[in-house]
């Protein structure tokens, strides 16, 4: 019993004793563990400091290259100045040198005399003892002298035109549009793109709401130069300041524009690019597409990193629709978006980048600018019918009617005394004035429609001033209207048969006959040659509408009228003026109208209508009043034909 009660009591014992080891044991690893969250602890609060300290010594670091490089530009512009001030007082010093020295006030010659050779060379060793004695070889020696001086001088003159010139070109390198509104040699700083982008964005929407100022009021819209000058000085107030922040855009504009299409375009608006320059129309142009994509502009400059923005294709497909509408036309939208457009979209972002869509547009305005010139190039040639390169007021005014039969007569007037400001004679129109101003009064979008009457059996297209028609289509139609219409022979001989043939309208018609015929011979300038028959068929139709149907109507009423005042003449008390100068023509011979024209038979060239339209006598005839009218009618039609022949001074 002792030995079993032993043996348990150790057992125990020695459970007892593992338990508080274990316990001990756990301790131990609780106590380890919170000094390893302690350490951790401690390492991440040493890591954000040092963190901190790195932060705080980088842009430390920063901050002192930025302040050593503002410093470096500083300097650099400085020495820039320096350099501009030395070679100013260089070429002033060159000046001063070369520039003879007055020697008119001395009365003696005390120094000796330097003689100088033709060539500039020193001539003192030819020179004997006895040539200072005697008057001839003295004067020889005098005007060696001279001619020595002067060539000296010539050449030094030549140099300085010659560095003048060149310092001139460099200016306008530099500064481009603004060469003639800065005088200042400095060099300005370049900003940041951001800030620079910002600049011409404000420039943009100010500029927008002058033009539309402008446009209210009847004045010519300011060049983006001037008004980027008149902008800085209205911002900054002081014209120093100003012109110095303008030379930071300048320079800014430059250096960007190579990597940011935005910024390169207005370098080409302000003839900063080397490589193109846009007029004043183009900016317009450019101004009305941003309008379109976004009502507001400052929207197509944001702010973002690549400053780019983005359009859907959708959108840029509705945008083509609105600047160009005769794309309307599906199959010729498609075209233009499969060759122009779809190039432009960005691979990654299946959108398209608004800036190159602005030049795209841009690029195809210039193109139907160029093709719109070649046009009113053509109608030029068209209606100078003598080929002196010249047009007269009948000239002129028959193209721009062909061209637009909707403008008014004083319209015309104005354009053609604007077209005399610009040549060169002021006496007649040549074809840079008329291009300029047929440009300037929206001649340029005229359109030419093929399907005129005559040509029958298909439909011709008509074509715009800015479709391509190769030369062969153009001849082809023309044969085609040739063969199928009534000769033009046949109605010129038509017209001389009642009109005569010395007539001005059929001297006019037979001369822009030869004229037609002569091109169409030639068949070298197709557009020429079809508006040459344009104008030739508008003549003939309208002197067959004016001579033929209309007169003829008119002379049948007068000849009915003379009748019923026969009749009824004497159960009339009322004499008019009409009925005594009817009936005077007729006692003085039977001279009565003539069956077109309106001339008297029996007197050439005789006028059947008075300078006064007789009064109508109360209740009269209807058919007397007609022909009162129609007589009255007539002398319209006269005093408007004699004063559409009549130039711009003498209507």
């Amino acid at each position: 019993m002792s030995a079993i009660g032993v043996s348990g009591v150790s057992a125990a014992a020695v459970q007892g004793m593992g338990t508080s080891a274990a316990e001990e044991a756990l301790l131990n690893l609780k106590t380890n563990n919170q000094m390893l969250e302690r350490e951790l602890q401690h390492y991440e609060e040493r890591l954000t400091k040092s963190e901190a300290e790195r932060e705080q010594a980088v842009s430390l670091a920063v901050a002192s290259l930025e302040d050593e490089l503002s410093s470096i530009i500083d300097e650099r512009d400085d020495l820039t100045q320096r350099i501009r001030f030395l070679e100013r007082q260089l070429a002033k010093a060159r000046e001063d040198r070369q520039r003879a020295v007055p020697v008119d006030h001395a009365a003696t010659q005390t120094d000796i005399e330097e003689v100088v050779d033709e060539d500039g060379s020193d001539a003192d060793e030819d020179l004997e003892e006895d040539d200072l004695e005697g008057t001839g070889k003295s004067s020889r020696r005098k005007k060696r002298r001279t001619k020595g001086r002067e060539k000296r001088k010539a050449q030094s003159g030549s140099r300085g035109a010659g560095e003048e010139r060149e310092r001139t070109q460099t200016s306008k390198a530099r500064l481009g549009g603004f060469d003639n509104l800065l005088k200042s040699d400095r060099v300005g700083r370049i900003k940041p793109k951001g800030q620079i982008c910002k600049i011409i964005s404000q420039i943009y929407c100010e500029k927008i709401t002058i033009d539309q100022v402008d446009d209210r009021e009847g004045n010519p819209r300011t060049p983006l130069a001037e008004f980027c000058y008149d902008w800085h000085l209205n911002r900054y107030g002081l014209r120093n300041l100003a012109e110095m922040n303008l030379l930071d855009l300048i320079a800014s504009v430059k250096h960007y524009a190579k990597e940011c299409l935005k910024i390169k375009l207005f370098a080409q608006f302000c003839n900063l690019a080397g490589e193109r320059m846009h007029t004043l129309e183009h900016f317009n142009f450019y101004l009305y597409c941003m309008q379109v994509i976004s009502s507001n502009v400052s929207m197509l400059f944001p702010d973002t990193e690549d400053m780019i923005y983005w359009l859907k294709p959708l959108r840029v497909l509705d945008i083509i629709r609105v600047i160009y509408p005769n794309l309307a036309d599906n199959s010729v939208l498609r075209d233009f978006m499969a060759s122009r457009v779809e190039a432009l979209m960005d691979p990654k972002a299946k959108m398209y980048n608004a800036d190159a869509v602005l030049d795209l547009l841009l690029d195809e305005w210039h193109r139907r600018a160029e093709r719109n010139i070649a046009h009113l190039k053509a109608l030029f040639r068209a209606g100078d019918a003598d080929e002196d390169g010249l047009l007269t007021y009948d000239e002129f005014l028959s193209v721009v009617r062909h061209a637009d039969s909707l403008r008014a007569e004083r319209e015309i007037v104005r354009m053609y005394r604007e077209c005399l400001l610009i040549s060169g004679d002021g006496e007649t129109v040549d074809v840079e004035s008329f291009v300029s101003v047929g440009r300037t009064h929206g001649l340029s979008n005229w359109k030419i429609d093929y399907n005129i009457s005559g040509v029958t059996g298909k439909k011709t297209p008509v074509v715009t001033g800015d479709d391509d028609v190769s030369k062969e289509n153009l001849f082809s139609m023309l044969d085609s209207a040739l063969a199928s219409a009534e000769s033009l022979e046949d109605q010129i001989q038509i017209l001389k048969s009642k009109l005569g043939e010395s007539h001005e309208t059929v001297l006019c018609a037979s001369k822009q006959h030869t004229f037609f015929q002569m091109k169409y011979k030639e068949r070298d300038d197709a557009e020429g040659t079809w508006l040459a028959y344009r104008v030739l068929i508008g003549e003939v139709r309208a002197a067959m509408v004016r001579y033929k149907g209309g007169l003829k109507r008119i002379v049948g009423l007068v000849k009915s009228s003379i009748a019923f005042m026969n009749r009824d003449r004497a159960n009339s008390s009322y004499t008019s003026p009409l009925q005594n100068m009817l009936q005077q023509s007729k006692d003085e011979g039977g001279v009565r109208p003539s069956g077109f024209g309106g001339v008297a038979e029996g007197e050439e060239g005789g006028a059947l209508i008075p300078n006064s339209t007789p009064p109508i006598a109360a209740g009269g005839d209807s058919q007397a009043v007609e022909a009162t009218t129609a007589l009255s009618m007539l002398k319209g039609q006269n005093e408007a034909g004699a004063t559409a022949e009549l130039p711009p001074s003498e209507t």
